[in-house]
């Protein structure tokens, strides 16, 4: 039985690192979509001025 809720504490601990972790992740991963989509659109903004 004790093994058994200590399975169950470890597993949750282990649930939440890796959450927060796929939460900062997901953070960063959106920062740099959201840096890599303004530089494209700077690109083509800047070669549709000097075409």
């Amino acid at each position: 039985m004790s093994l058994k809720l200590y399975y169950l504490i470890f597993n949750n601990i282990n649930l939440s690192i890796f959450y927060k972790n796929y939460k900062k992740i997901n953070i960063i991963f959106n920062l740099l979509k959201n840096h890599l989509i303004n530089i494209i659109a700077k690109i083509f903004y800047i070669r549709y001025i000097f075409l």
